[in-house]
């Protein structure tokens, strides 16, 4: 079935269908349409086309982490750097750039010089406690040049997510939760041979397989949002430049996905240290011993 398209900026009521369905759905421009990311970060005479000067005197001094997504290879480099690049038309791509917790931390107002949070995820017990309790949080910026990709994955702890086309176009390949056990098996092969799962490279047969099980490609238009539900595998492509925001949160709708996610992740830690685990109890006795003689030596006889 295909993905939704709404015409109109849904209420809370309407968005919430898709919340208690897990399905996802794309958002008109209208959410976020006039915020200040639109327009700042663009040249005033070329609205299609980046202002770098101004990326660079706001932001370029920021440490972000480039990946090139041929190696995979990371590397925490200067924004500045990754604005060269661009210009230099070399595909570079900024994942999870924790930009509008900066822009809070240094008494700056995210919504007026970025972006504010979409209305319909104002319900959000993810980033509220984060933001309280840690030094983190689920809101990122995602920049691509032409060609980079994230492969397949599904969103922290199996949150709603909600990606945001500032600029550019996207390509997303979505699969339902029906396909996360045989996705699972292709994961693991893939991590076996330290490869990432890339949907471009399949064959014919394993595509059509997960179309029949209900996987459908959405292309993802400039100023659209989609949700994407709680535990639903997908890869991103960004067709050309790009430049979007993330938002990962979860409220009522989700939490026993949440919390079944994080049991699971639990009993996976456990079985992959099982053969030394009798080793790590050892060392942890051992450590603990000699923790207790510095603290409680015997005392000596007179």
């Amino acid at each position: 079935m295909p993905i939704t398209r709404l015409t109109h900026s849904p209420s809370y009521t309407t968005f919430r269908e898709f919340l208690l369905s897990n399905k996802p759905v794309l958002l008109p421009p209208g959410v976020v349409e006039g915020s200040p990311a639109c327009q700042l970060w663009f040249n005033s005479d070329n609205p299609t086309s980046f202002d770098f000067d101004y990326l660079r005197n706001e932001y370029g001094s920021e440490r972000v982490t480039a990946v090139d997504c041929k190696t995979w290879e990371s590397i925490e480099t200067s924004f500045e750097r990754v604005l060269e690049q661009w210009e230099a038309v070399e595909a570079a791509g900024v994942y999870d750039w924790h930009l509008p917790l900066k822009i809070h931390e240094a008494g700056r107002d995210v919504a007026k010089e970025l972006c504010g949070v979409p209305e319909v995820c104002f319900d959000d017990w993810m980033n509220g406690y984060y933001c309280k309790e840690t030094s983190d949080d689920f809101r990122f910026v995602y920049l691509g040049g032409p060609s980079t990709f994230t492969p397949v994955h599904r969103d922290v702890y199996c949150s709603y997510s909600i990606s945001t086309n500032i600029y550019g176009r996207k390509r997303w390949t979505l699969f339902p939760p029906v396909c996360s056990p045989k996705l699972g098996l292709l994961l693991k092969a893939a991590e076996r041979i330290d490869c990432v799962l890339d949907v471009r490279e399949w064959d014919e047969e394993t595509r059509l397989e997960f179309v029949e099980m209900g996987a459908e490609v959405v292309i993802q238009e400039v100023g659209e949002t989609i949700f994407i539900p709680s535990g639903w595998y997908h890869q991103v492509e960004n067709l050309g430049l790009t430049f979007s925001l993330n938002h990962n949160w979860a409220n009522s709708h989700n939490i026993s996905l949440l919390y079944t996610s994080m049991t699971l992740e639990v009993t996976l830690v456990r079985e992959s240290i099982s053969d030394v685990k009798e080793l790590l109890n050892l060392s942890s006795c051992h450590s603990a011993a000699v923790q207790y003689q510095k603290e409680c030596p015997e005392p000596k006889i007179v």
